[in-house]
C-alpha cells in the first residue's frame, strides 16, 4: 500500500491524475469498467497472481496505453499490448519519461497523426 501511495504522489507530482487504484484482476475490471482511463500502469503481479497481462490485453482492446511496471519483464515478455515498460526498481525520471511518452501515444492516436508508439 505504501508503495502505491508512493506511486500516487509521484504521478500527481508530475501533473496526471489518478483516477483509481486496484491489487486485483477483479478489481482492475470493475475499475475499466466504471472509469476507461488513457494510460495505466500495470504490475505483472496482483494480489490475485500474475494476472496483470490480461489486465493490459483488456485495456489495450479498449484503446489504453499500458505501462507494464515489473520486477519480472518475463511476465510481459509474449504482451505485445505494453507501450512501455519500466523495470522495478525505477528512477523517478524513468517513470515520468514513460508517462510523457504515453501522453504523446494517446495525443497521437486521438488526432490520427500516426501509430502505435
Amino acid at each position: 500500500m505504501l508503495i502505491a501511495l508512493d506511486l500516487e504522489m509521484q504521478i500527481e507530482m508530475f501533473g496526471y491524475r489518478l483516477t483509481r487504484y486496484a491489487s486485483s484482476y477483479d478489481t482492475a475490471l470493475a475499475v475499466a469498467t466504471e472509469t476507461l482511463p488513457d494510460i495505466a500502469l500495470i504490475d505483472g503481479n496482483l494480489a490475485d497472481g500474475p494476472t496483470g497481462v490480461r489486465i493490459a490485453e483488456m485495456l489495450d482492446e479498449r484503446g489504453v496505453y499500458c505501462i507494464a511496471v515489473s520486477a519480472n519483464p518475463e511476465i510481459f515478455a509474449e504482451c505485445e499490448c505494453i507501450g512501455t515498460f519500466l523495470n522495478k526498481p525505477y528512477e523517478v525520471g524513468q517513470l515520468k519519461a514513460a508517462l510523457r511518452q504515453a501522453e504523446a501515444a494517446v495525443a497521437s492516436r486521438r488526432t490520427g497523426q500516426g501509430g502505435e508508439a
